[in-house]
Order: C-alpha cells, then structure tokens, then sequence
C-alpha cells in the first residue's frame, strides 16, 4: 500500500488496535501537530509502509501480536546507519526493569502509560518534531554552505574560461560580427570580417569609417539612412534589417544582409551590435529561380497557345465554312445536313477547350483528386495505342490541394516529357500511400532513350526538371533519378503529408 507524503516530518503510529489509532490520530489532528502521520496495524505492515522514508518519530504499542513493539523499533533502525529513529512506547501494563532496559537498548527514548495524558503525549511529540527539523535545518544548511563554498571555488575557474568560451563563439561564427560605440568606434570584430570583405580587424580598428567606405555606391544612399534612424540610442520605432552590396578588397560585390540592436547595460547605450551575413549566394539562387520561372510560365503560355491555334483552328475555320455554305442555299436538305455537320464540330470545339483547360486545371482533380485525375489524363493516350500507360495505387484518399495539385502538374509534365524526347512505349506510375510513415510514394519508370543526367545539369537546360524540383521544393519533396543514354528513365519522389 503507498502512502501519500507531503513536506512535513513523517510521523509513524502503530496498534493492533484501530479505535487506539484512530486516538492517536485524532489528537494529533486536533492539537494541529505539524507531521505526515503514517498509521500502522501490525509491525510488518509498519515495515512495508516506510520503506524509503525517513522518520522523525514512531510511537509504538509494545504488546501486539506477531511483531511486537521491540522487535518493530529493532526492524526500524537495523538498516539506518547515519540516525536513529526516536521510540516512544506506548503500554498498558507497568514494566520490569529488564522490559524497559531493553527497549532503551532499541531505540526508546520515553515510555508512556495507556491511557495516556494528551497533553503530555503531545509536548513530547512536538519536542521530537521540533529537533528533527532544527537538525534537518542544520543538515541544510550545511549542505548549502557546502555548495556555495564548491561554487565560489568554481567560479573563478569558470569566470577566467568565460572570456575565452564568448570570445571563441564569437570569433568561429559563421557571420561577420561587431559592436561598435556611439562614436563609431570598434570594440569587437569577429574575423569572417576579412573572409567575406577582404580586410583585416587590424584595418577596420584603425579606420572605422571603412565599414562605411566599402558599402557600394549605389546602396549608400540607402545605408545611411539606415544608420541614421538605427545607429543611435534614440528610443523610436526600429526596423533594424537592410540588405545591401559591400567591394571586397578584391574588388568583387558582395550581398549583405544586416541586422542590428542597442547595447545596454543599467539603462546606458553601449553601442551597436551588428551582424552582418553574407548572403550572395542566396541572391544569386533567387535570381537564377526567376529566370527560370519566368521560361517555364513562358513555355507555357507558348504550350497553351499552340494547343489552342493546333487543335481550335482548324475546327473553327471548318464552323466558318459550314456557315458560309449555310447563307449559300436554300435547299432544306442541305440546310438539315450543314446544320447537324456544324453541330457536330462546335461539340468538337467546345470538347476541345476542356481537354485543352484540364491541362491548366483539372476539373477531375478538383472534384475526384488525383487518382481519377490522372486515370482520365492518361485514358486518351492510351487509346493511341501509341504510348501504353500504367497507373497502380494503395488509395484514393484525399489529400491537401497543394500537394494534389503539385503531383498531378508533376505527373503530366513527365508524360509530356516522355511523349515528347523518350521514344517510349511503355511507362509504369506507382502511386503509394504510407499511413505509417504519412507520407506518399511516387515513381515513373518509361523504356524509352533515357539523357545523360549530368550533362543536363551541367547546362542547365532541363527547364522540366527544374519545374518539377521547383514544385517540390515547396512541400518539402525528395526526388531521386537515375538515367542513362540507352537506359530509360526512373524517377522516385517522396512527398511528406504531415
């Protein structure tokens, strides 16, 4: 059985008898004495209920049957070696002396006779209370005096390796650090300074107008009213990032992105801490994505506007000569057969306009989801019989838009990429849901010519996987291609859906 402990002293009564614990229990209650009484109707029940606690008092009943009350106060203390738990033994009988020596000998601090003076019982057990918190206090305290003595001895060590452990961080940081006073003077500088400008500390310490001399000119302008709203202690509203070109030494253009707060120290302005990081290459990626963003929209447009002149053109212009032939005769039967002929293509027209739409959005997607989309997709290229498709797939479940939608574009811009350079005749879709993993499975093998990868890569030419990376990109997808001259191609995308 557990017993329920709090903060206070543990208090543990033990009696055969239950009315006599409910006594003791209830005069304890009563006089508000301040413990954690734990109660106890045999001795190894008493054993069992406080292992692993300490005790700041047992009252004991010296006759109870199977464990008495010197062999329970034996059992108590054999196992504590650094204390001994006061014993007060309760009995109903006068004792000999030999009865009394030997519960001296295992732990008796005081006899009292049943039945007992309440208010004696309870003077005793406060003074046992009141010298086990006075001793845990000591214990305590020494504890703490221990400690702050270990600390003051440590924190020398550790103020002396302080220095040296910000310093170290500081200086192996990937950003150009610094902080500079109201005067623009440097107080620190990290050396990825001279790595992404090509000056030394020495340089900047000596000159600290060159933070401001290397700023490129046409970003001066900008520079200096960022310096003049944020490089002072005035409280304002703050906006303390700007993006900027710093000349290298070298001559070279850098992009930098800054980022600067005020220094306090009880109320007073220190400085600036900035921190400049060198983000050139994220420029340089940004600008290559645009560009190929705007090809692929370009591409596209130029697609849609092919489908529509290849496949509406020549239904329209045949409309128009139905109607011409139409204003020509009066002839009934003619008239009957021109205007069912006419009927016909414009159906064909108007088929043709969705067929041509669904490539830009998918009706079927949006009401039905990928699965079905992609089954209507590649059910008009089946019939060809020139290019055999297969789709297999776990689930039709529905997932989020965007990632349905990235999928779907992804799927038939492969296809298109298949019907297009691979020759194939053959190619196998897997669409697998993994409920364990929440994620999905693609992958798209075709038989047909296959590219060399690296070579595309090199130039840059593979506007279609360079979409399709794109899109991926944006849900946080994995592909994985392998191809050769010769060897088809095979493409693996995992898709998180979490």
């Amino acid at each position: 059985m557990s017993v329920e402990m709090t903060n206070l002293p543990n208090l543990l009564i033990v009696d055969d008898s239950g009315d006599n614990l409910d006594l003791l229990d209830a005069i304890i209650r009563k006089k508000k004495i301040k413990a954690n009484v734990i109660r106890a109707l045999s001795g190894h029940m008493a054993i069992e209920k406080i292992h692993g606690i300490d005790l700041a008092l047992a009252i004991l009943d010296v006759e109870m049957p199977g464990m008495n009350g010197y062999e329970l106060a034996l059992k108590i203390n054999e196992s504590r070696l650094n204390y001994n738990v006061p014993i007060i033994f309760l009995t109903a009988r006068y004792l000999s002396e030999t009865d009394i020596s030997r519960g001296y000998d295992n732990g008796a601090v005081d006899y009292i006779l049943k039945p007992f003076n309440d208010r004696i019982l309870v003077s005793k057990i406060n003074v046992f209370l009141d010298l086990f918190n006075y001793k845990h206090k000591i214990i305590r305290d020494a504890a703490l005096l221990k400690q702050s003595l270990l600390e003051l001895a440590q924190s020398n060590t550790a103020l002396k390796k302080s220095e040296e452990k910000y310093r170290t961080v500081a200086d192996y940081t990937y950003d150009w650090e610094y902080w500079v006073d109201l005067d623009g003077k440097v107080i620190y500088m990290s050396p990825t300074a001279e790595k992404i400008t090509g000056h030394s500390i020495e340089e900047f310490v000596k000159d600290p107008a060159l933070i401001d001399n290397i700023v490129f000119d046409d970003d001066k302008e900008l520079w200096e009213a960022h310096k003049k709203e944020e490089h002072s202690c005035e409280p304002r509203e703050t906006n303390p990032e700007v993006s900027f070109r710093v000349v290298t030494k070298s001559g070279k253009i850098r992009w930098i992105d800054h980022l600067c707060r005020r220094i306090y120290s009880e109320g007073n302005c220190l400085g600036i801490r900035a921190s400049n990081r060198d983000i050139t290459e994220k420029v340089d990626i940004e600008g290559e994505l645009f560009n190929v963003t705007v090809e692929v929209e370009e591409r596209e447009r130029n697609r849609f506007a092919g489908e529509l002149h290849d496949s509406l053109g020549p239904l329209l212009s045949t409309i128009k000569l139905y109607f011409q032939w139409l204003a020509e005769t009066d002839d009934p039967s003619k008239e009957k057969l021109i205007t069912e002929k006419g009927n016909n293509n414009i159906e064909k027209a108007i088929q043709t306009t969705r067929e041509v739409s669904q490539g830009l959005s998918s009706v079927i997607l949006t009401k039905y989801g990928y699965v079905d989309a992609v089954l209507n997709f590649i059910k008009s290229i089946n019939d060809t019989q020139k290019l055999l498709i297969n789709l297999s797939f776990n689930t039709k479940a529905r997932f989020n838009s965007l990632r349905e939608t990235t999928l779907y574009r992804i799927t038939t811009e492969l296809i298109n990429n298949t019907l297009k350079y691979a020759g194939a005749t053959h190619v196998n879709i897997s669409y697998f849901y993994s409920r364990e993993k929440n994620k999905i499975n693609f992958t798209f093998t075709d038989n047909g010519i296959g590219f060399d990868l690296a070579l595309v890569e090199k130039k840059k030419d593979g506007l279609g996987l360079l979409n399709i990376q794109q899109r991926l990109t944006l849900i946080r997808g994995v592909i994985t291609i392998k191809t050769a001259p010769g060897k088809g191609l095979e493409i693996v995308i995992e898709m998180p859906l979490g």
